[in-house]
């Protein structure tokens, strides 16, 4: 016999031009990764522990960004441009940014 076939989940896509920036600021936290801290300094040019104490913090146990205050939502992640709701460093952005949405409909 051969093996089972599994099925291949398709990729949602999302027309994000009309979002206010939703996936930002309704989560509470973003958590971020050693990677993600690397990825952050290179694309800053600092060393990972300016990276590390400039942009992320500690919430109970997790390393997550910090985050500032939102005229629309109250709060959002520091990196989101305000004007534009668009991420001010989409190809340095976390592992759980690039991820999302991981379902057929985002926030």
């Amino acid at each position: 016999m051969g093996e089972p076939v599994t099925a291949i989940k398709p990729r949602s896509y999302y027309d994000c031009v009309a979002c206010p920036a939703y996936c930002c600021s309704v989560y509470e936290r973003v958590q971020v990764t050693p990677r993600d801290i690397r990825r952050l300094a290179k694309h800053f040019g600092v060393s990972e522990e300016v990276a590390t104490a400039r942009y992320t913090k500690m919430w109970e146990k997790e390393r997550v960004l910090r985050r500032k205050t939102d005229p629309l939502f109250g709060q959002t992640c520091q990196f989101l441009n305000l004007e534009t709701r668009n991420c001010g460093i989409y190809h340095a952005r976390p592992a759980v940014c690039r991820e999302f949405p991981t379902s057929t409909r985002c926030a």
